[in-house]
């Protein structure tokens, strides 16, 4: 093989016969394959099946997205509003999540060394997380139903100018409440 620079020191021209001129052009239009560098953001049924069992297992996003081959956060966020089905298993998993946090809590409450300010600041952050994220099942709320009597079965005349009031106030929070 001969040297690339010739004794002037510029870089020698190579020439190409004529009949090769068509597959060299071929050749250098096609474009180059990407290479696979970085996350992966293409949806894949075992990308999403391998997040979901993370996620079943206790994982949060942030761990999942560190993993070597696992997508970014936003990907996944991204996924969950683009597939149905990855938003419907991702729901469960997080529901799972939430019963895992409250066999923690027992956990941390029940067992291991008795750290009285540590358990009890791992308890209540718990407590408050699972209150927040889902208040109908760990919320500190009551609901109060109230059966609501028919207006026919009222006789508004007897009713005094405040107690009038109370009761057009009542209805409009119910009518509220009905349309939530």
């Amino acid at each position: 093989m001969s040297n690339p620079i010739n004794k002037a020191g510029t870089a020698k021209k190579t020439v190409v016969p004529a009949f090769l001129m068509d597959s060299f052009d071929e050749l250098y239009d096609q474009p180059k394959p990407k290479s696979a560098v970085g996350r992966p953001t293409i949806y894949t049924d075992e990308l999403a099946d391998t997040i979901i069992g993370l996620l079943n297992d206790g994982k949060g996003l942030r761990f999942i997205s560190a993993q070597p081959g696992m997508p970014a956060i936003t990907t996944i966020i991204r996924w969950r509003a683009e597939h149905s089905q990855f938003k419907q298993l991702y729901a469960r998993a997080r529901e799972a999540q939430l019963e895992l946090m409250s066999e923690d809590i027992l956990d941390i409450s029940d067992n291991g060394p008795n750290e009285v300010g540590r358990d009890k600041l791992r308890v209540d952050s718990r407590k408050w997380l699972l209150s927040k994220l889902n208040r109908h099942v760990y919320g500190n709320t009551v609901k109060v139903e109230l059966e609501k009597p028919e207006v026919s079965d009222l006789d508004l005349t007897k009713f005094s100018a405040e107690q009038l009031d109370s009761y057009i106030s009542l209805q409009e929070i119910a009518k509220r409440d009905d349309a939530e």
